[in-house]
Formats: C-alpha cells, structure tokens, sequence
C-alpha cells in the first residue's frame, strides 16, 4: 500500500512539474521570439516587402485541408478499435474544438475531442488508444522521415547521428506501437488490427505530405530568403524540427523549439535570429486555417439548419 502511494505522489509531483515547466517556458520562449524579431525588424521587414501574398493564402488552404484528414484517422483507430463512430461527428468535434488548441497547455483540443467522443459512447480504453496512436503515429511519421533526410542533408555536422538515430528509433516505434496497445490498453476490450493500423498510418503520412506542401508554400511566399531549390532539405528541417518540438513535452505545440531547431538546419543566408522570426511566421498560417475552419463549420451548420426549417 506505501509502495502504491508513494507511486501515485511521484505521478503527481511529476505531473505538477510538468506543468510548471510549461508555464514558464511559455512566456520564455515568446519574449525570445519578440526578442528576435525586434533584433531582426529591418531584414523582417524587407524580406515581406517581396513577399508573394498568393503564396501565403495557399499555404493556409493547403493547411485547410489537411484538417480534414484527422477525424479520418480518428475514425480509423477507433473502428479498428470495435467502435463505431461516423466521420461527420469526429469532424464536428475536431472543428468545434479548434479554439482549445491555442489555451495555454497545448493539449485541450485533445482533452476535448476525447470527452465528446466519450459523450457517444466510446470507451475510455478505446479513447486512451486514441491518443497514443494520434501522438505516436504522427510523431513516427515525422521523425523517421525528416530523421532521414537531415541525417543525409547534414553530413558531418551535429544534427546527422540524431537525425538517424531518431528515426531509427521511430521506426520501431511505428513498427510495435499496434502489439503494445493491444497487449497493454485494450486487452479484452477490442484489438488494433494490422490493415487499420497501415490505414492509420497512410492516412497520417497524407496529413503530413499537406502539412509539409503548406510549409513549402508558406517558404515560397518568401522568395530570396532559403535555398527553394533543396526541397527535400526543407521538408527534412520542417518534419524533424515538428517532431523535435513535440518530444519537448515543457514547450506546448513545440513553441521556441521547432523553430531555433529549423532555423540551424534550414538551407538560408539569413542572420540566426532572422529566420528564427521568419519560422515563426508559420504558425500564422495555421492561426489562419483554424480560424476559417472554425467560422466555416459553425457558418455551414448555421445555414444548414436555417434552410431545414
């Protein structure tokens, strides 16, 4: 009985750090962005004076529909899983809750999603497989994959054996990830079987092949600023650095991380801190593609429902 407790008391003392760490890192790593934008203003602002607004929008379209790419992975694990639960409703709830991403934690969107997917009946093993194959696929897809390009883009430098270490180590990740959810969450409750889970992981690597299309349009829309020409070692730096952000569990959505990693293996001329700024100018797109998701769903269901009366 000590021993369950003492566990239980190191859980929760882990828990609060966790959140501390959070909270602190936070604001730290947006007064770093203030602070390397501001220091950079003049190469910021000549570098948007060339920019090529067209470029932008379609980063944020491109960002649009990947959005719809989620809740089929959602529906995927969770059929694969025993239960039944049709695309429009995970969509509903994937783009009801867009707002929750920006609630400082990073994981409310989730928390959400999950406590609406319970409200229709799911069972909590179910939605516990849910999230580890949501955060363990995406983070397998983007790690074995940039892992591997920056490992071959870097050559000699300090990034290379990380680059292929994490990518080996996602790959076997990707590869047990179905067994140790079987065996460990669901048990009696259902099983992830081998064609949902290849589907899951399709599915994933065409969420992130839009991902990766919308960052590259994104760098376009900033001509003169990288090397366009070495498109797989811009898609190597975005994919790596998202999933470098992501192990960073005290930085939500990779905030700071994703960006001072990007900007030491993107192939730029720009000043360190510019890029960093520039980088940053990416979660713009998003901000955007959320918002229009967001006001598009509740538009839509608003006059779906007016012209049904």
């Amino acid at each position: 009985m000590a021993v369950m407790t003492l566990s239980s008391q190191t859980r929760h003392n882990l828990k609060r750090l966790f959140q501390r760490t959070k909270w602190f890192f936070t604001p730290l790593a947006l007064t770093f962005l203030l602070a390397a934008t501001w220091q950079s203003r003049l190469i910021i602002c000549d570098t948007l004076e060339h920019s090529l607004p067209v470029y932008f929008i379609l980063a944020v379209l491109t960002w649009m529909a990947a959005q719809l790419l989620s809740p089929l992975f959602v529906r995927i694990v969770l059929n694969g899983c025993g239960t039944k639960v049709c695309y429009q409703q995970i969509l509903d709830l994937h783009l009801r809750y867009l707002p929750a991403r920006y609630i400082p934690g990073g994981i409310w969107h989730t928390v959400a999603r999950v406590g609406g997917l319970h409200q229709l009946g799911v069972h909590s093993l179910n939605l516990s497989s849910f999230v580890i194959l949501e955060n363990l696929v995406a983070l397998g897809v983007t790690l074995t994959a940039g892992g591997i390009l920056v490992g071959f883009y870097q050559s000699g430098s300090f990034w290379q054996p990380i680059g292929f270490l994490s990518a080996a180590i996602s790959l076997v990740v990707l590869i047990f990830c179905p067994m140790m959810l079987n065996r460990f969450i669901l048990k009696t409750v259902g099983s992830v079987n081998c064609i949902n889970y290849i589907s899951s992981v399709i599915i994933s690597t065409i969420f992130w092949f839009f991902a990766t299309m919308s960052f590259l349009l994104f760098i376009s829309s900033l001509p003169n600023s990288f090397v366009i020409s070495d498109w797989l070692e811009i898609i190597g730096a975005y994919l790596f650095s998202w999933g470098m952000g992501f192990i960073a569990i005290f930085a939500p959505q990779g905030v700071g991380i994703f960006e001072v990693v990007a900007a030491d293996i993107m192939p730029t001329n720009l000043p360190f801190s510019a890029l960093v700024a520039l980088l940053a100018g990416f979660r713009l797109v998003v901000l955007i593609a959320d918002v229009l998701m967001w006001v598009g769903w509740f538009s839509w269901k608003f006059f779906k429902k007016s012209f049904s009366v």
